[in-house]
């Protein structure tokens, strides 16, 4: 769990009468907010890892983490020589994979070349967790068609193999033209090897027929990809392989009498959700988590026309729309991106001015109950205490403890393997700090001490 967590979690429980003044609803639940980056250069993709550090794209050309439990910020890759940012292109999507023994992170970008031909390429890059930056690029695909706009550039991880989006470019034939990899959704592994599973033999090219996607996500054993239409018709797909959906031959569903032979033909997948007007699809998560139960078995999109986050409840399959709530709208600029992390927090990528990255969340939420809380029998004597405080669990085996001031700040963090710990002060002012304690069986709880002088 990370610090900063930690710390909200703590002051939740044995501060009741800590004051939270939430900012926003959503049906039952107060949401609070907070700025986690501001004054960016257009934010376009954010990533959460379990060590509590955001990691985003800026579009100049940069990528940045955050340690959330500090909040120091590190640009780590700084390629604005390389890419070419114009309109809407530059550095766009990311990946992480730090699973194996050497971390990775893919990136997506666009850059011109020596006689001024425009490309996007996918290239994969070693963190080194040492010196906390980016090296050894190594591309993966080259030479995608690219413009000022129509990029695509959406990257996801699953089961080591990255699917990545691609735009038309602004050459609306290139979606239907099997040699382009322009206007497809495509599929390699994650050393750059193309699966011989792929529809097409030899070719990276997972589906085709698509005009903007900037939204990928997999949950329930589902590819969801928000995709931007032309003046009607931003659309909610569900990604297949060796599929076709249709660009620039259909728009949203098949239901005009010139799409429908065209559909019939070329075995076109129609939307599961489709808007006209369209509302400029960025986007997408699955949002399970009991932090806000309303939103629970829903789709978030977040859009950039009106600004808002369109909440899409799904069916007991995950694989329909039964209902479309909005929230937030014009309230922090263009949403670009969003993110999840295993606690319910939202975070949130805006194009406005300024351009920021903002954490929404439930203050009052902490995955604990009461009864977790009641079973641990947890004693700290005494307290208010002045040079050593004496912890002792009746029933648990203590396995970490970690100490936090009011600010956040982790003071101490040890492992244990005992029902009993004395724990001395040595320069710690006097004041209210926060215990946390965990235990053998998983269980969690948080005391309040007082030190005195």
């Amino acid at each position: 769990m990370s610090h900063l967590k930690s710390f909200f979690l703590c002051l939740s429980i044995v501060l009741l009468s800590f004051s939270i003044k939430a900012q926003f609803s959503v049906g039952n639940t107060a949401l609070d907010t907070q700025i986690i980056a501001s004054n960016l250069s257009t934010p376009w993709e954010i990533q959460y890892t379990s060590d509590s550090s955001l990691w985003f794209t800026e579009r100049i050309g940069r990528v940045n983490r955050i340690d959330l439990s500090t909040g120091q910020r590190k640009v780590v890759l700084d390629y604005q020589s390389q890419v070419e940012q114009v309109g809407e292109s530059g550095m766009l999507g990311m990946e992480l994979l730090f699973t194996t023994a050497i971390p990775r992170v893919f990136i997506a970008y666009t850059y011109r070349t020596s006689s001024n031909a425009f490309y996007e390429r996918i290239s994969s890059f070693i963190y080194d967790l040492t010196q906390d930056t980016l090296v050894g690029e190594v591309v993966l695909i080259d030479s995608i068609p690219a413009n000022t706009y129509h990029d695509g550039a959406r990257i996801k991880l699953i089961n080591n193999q990255l699917y990545i989006t691609t735009g038309d470019a602004g050459s609306v034939n290139l979606s239907q033209d099997l040699n382009s990899l322009a206007g497809k959704v495509l599929r390699i592994d994650w050393t750059g090897n193309i699966p011989s599973s792929n529809p097409i033999s030899g070719s990276p090219i997972y589906s085709w027929g698509h005009r903007n996607a900037q939204g990928l996500f997999y949950a329930n054993n589902i590819l969801y990809s928000s995709e931007h239409g032309p003046s009607t018709n931003d659309e909610i797909n569900l990604i297949e392989s060796g599929r076709n959906y249709g660009w620039p031959n259909v728009e949203g569903f098949c239901d005009l009498s010139q799409e429908q032979q065209f559909c019939l033909d070329s075995n076109v997948v129609e939307p599961i959700q489709a808007w006209t007007p369209t509302v400029a699809t960025s986007d997408l998560i699955y949002y399970n988590h009991p932090a806000i139960p309303e939103w629970q078995n829903n789709l978030l999109l977040t859009t950039l026309k009106n600004q808002r986050i369109y909440a899409m409840e799904l069916d007991q399959d995950h694989d329909s729309v039964l209902s479309i709530t909005q929230h937030f709208q014009n309230q922090w600029g263009r949403l670009r991106d969003i993110a999840t992390n295993q606690y319910g927090e939202i975070f949130l990528a805006t194009n406005g001015n300024p351009n920021q990255i903002i954490k929404l969340y439930n203050p009052l939420f902490t995955g604990l109950t009461s009864k977790n809380k009641k079973d641990i029998n947890l004693d700290l004597y005494p307290n208010p205490a002045k040079e050593r405080v004496n912890i002792k669990s009746e029933v648990k085996v203590m396995k970490e403890l970690s100490l936090f001031n009011l600010e956040g700040r982790q003071l101490l963090n040890t492992s244990l393997n005992s029902n009993q710990y004395l724990m001395t002060f040595g320069e710690l002012a006097r004041g209210i700090y926060l215990l946390r304690i965990h235990f053998a069986d998983g269980s969690t709880n948080c005391e309040k001490l007082v030190v005195q002088p």
